[in-house]
C-alpha cells in the first residue's frame, strides 16, 4: 500500500517566539529552512522537521501550562559527550549522561520547558 504521507513534522507552540528560534538555531547548528514573517520558522535535520509557530492571541491560553509537557523531542547523536559539550557552549545545561539498555542519553530543556532527549545508540 502506498503511504498517504510525504513526511512528518513536529510543531511547537512558541509563546516567546524569538527566544525559541534562537535556542533551536544554536542547538541544531542550523538556520531555519523556511520562515514566514515573525510567526513561523522551520528547521530540518536528517529525518526530522521541527516547526515553531507563534500562537494567535485567541488560542494562546491553550499552549500555556505550568508543568512540563509529556512529549519529548529525541535527537540522535553520533557522540553523546560532544553533544553535551555543545549544549553547554550555547548556554543550555545538559542533564547527567545515563546508560540505558539502548545506549546513552541526557535530557535538556528548551526555553518553553519542552524536553529534549539527546541519545547515542549502543
Amino acid at each position: 500500500m502506498v503511504s498517504l504521507y510525504k513526511y512528518g513534522r513536529l510543531a511547537i507552540a512558541a509563546i516567546h517566539f524569538d527566544e525559541m528560534k534562537e535556542f533551536y538555531t544554536k542547538i541544531l547548528q542550523e538556520e531555519p529552512i523556511r520562515q514566514v514573517k515573525d510567526v513561523y520558522v522551520e528547521f530540518q535535520i536528517p529525518e526530522l522537521r521541527i516547526g515553531l509557530f507563534k500562537p494567535r492571541p485567541d488560542n494562546r491560553p491553550e499552549f500555556m501550562h505550568d508543568t512540563r509537557s509529556t512529549a519529548s523531542i529525541v535527537l540522535e547523536v553520533i557522540d553523546i559527550h560532544e553533544a553535551a559539550n555543545h549544549f553547554r557552549s550555547v548556554g543550555c545545561t545538559p542533564g547527567k549522561i545515563v546508560d540505558t539498555f539502548h545506549g546513552q542519553e541526557f535530557y535538556a530543556y528548551d526555553p518553553a520547558q519542552n524536553r529534549l532527549i539527546v541519545h547515542q545508540e549502543k
